[in-house]
Order: C-alpha cells, then sequence, then structure tokens
C-alpha cells in the first residue's frame, strides 16, 4: 500500500512540474508575440485557473492518477471494514472535490506567482526559480497533502 501512495505522491509531482513548465512557456510565449507586460498581465488575471490548470496545463491527468490510486488501495485490501458501498462512494467523492480543489489552490498560486513576476520584469529563469521557492509547491508540503489525503482515505476504508 505504502507503494501505491509513493507512486501517486510522485505522479502528482511530476505533473505538478510538467503544469509549471508549460505555464512558463505560455508566457515565453507571449512575449514572443510581442505582448507588453500590462496585456500579459491582463491575460493572466483573466485566466480561469480551473479550466486552463487543470486541462490545457494537464493536471487533470494528476487528479485522474490520485483518483486511482483510491480504487488500487481497495484492491489491495484484503476486507474492508463495515463499510457500505454507498459510505465508499462518499468517501471516494471526497477525495475527488479535495484533489481538485487542492490542485486549483496551487494553479491559483502559481497564476498569482506568474502575475507578481511579470509585473516585476521578472525573466523566466527568474520566474522558475520564484515558484521553486514558494512553500505551497515544494515537493515536500506536496507530498505531504496528497500522502496524507490517500493514507486518511485508505484508514477510513478499512
Amino acid at each position: 500500500m505504502e507503494q501505491i501512495i509513493d507512486q501517486a505522491v510522485k505522479d502528482y509531482l511530476d505533473s505538478l512540474g510538467q503544469a509549471q513548465d508549460e505555464f512558463l512557456a505560455d508566457i515565453k510565449e507571449l512575449e514572443d508575440q510581442g505582448l507588453s507586460m500590462e496585456e500579459i498581465m491582463v491575460a493572466l488575471g483573466a485566466l480561469s485557473i480551473a479550466d486552463y490548470f487543470l486541462q490545457d496545463l494537464g493536471m487533470q491527468a494528476a487528479v485522474n492518477s490520485y483518483l486511482n490510486s483510491t480504487d488500487a488501495l481497495l484492491d489491495d485490501l484484503f476486507k474492508f471494514g463495515r463499510i457500505t458501498e454507498s459510505q465508499l462512494l462518499a468517501l471516494r467523492k471526497a477525495q475527488e472535490s479535495a484533489i481538485i480543489a487542492y490542485s486549483n489552490r496551487l494553479g491559483s498560486q502559481i497564476q498569482l506567482s506568474m502575475i507578481q513576476g511579470v509585473s516585476n520584469n521578472m525573466s523566466i529563469k527568474e520566474m522558475k526559480r520564484m515558484l521553486s521557492r514558494d512553500l505551497a509547491l515544494q515537493s515536500k508540503q506536496v507530498e505531504k497533502v496528497v500522502g496524507s489525503g490517500l493514507a486518511i482515505y485508505r484508514r477510513s476504508v478499512t
């Protein structure tokens, strides 16, 4: 079971890193198209993070992988406690809501950092460094949230 949780954390971190890189690449593309700092900031501010971060940048794959891990945890159990199918469904739905909300929160954090970086005329490299220093985006913090969520789910179904 620990392997399932460790793999889910790794997959989520990989997707998050890739999403950050793609976000930065999109900003670079806007700069290369000749948009002004103000135009880029308006574009960043107008983004629907739920759509952009989850769909366009691929974080929905991380969410799906996380949810697949909840299923794998069930497959790995010999028997459940006295939990009903409707209780299992409710727990899984709560996990889905939690991981989507967490992903959107991270996306919003990146969005704010990118707006700050653009407004301070930071290069893409400098913005990447700024993201790497953000406590909410550091691997230990993400590992804690994702791993804890799956561990709580596992305890809830046994």
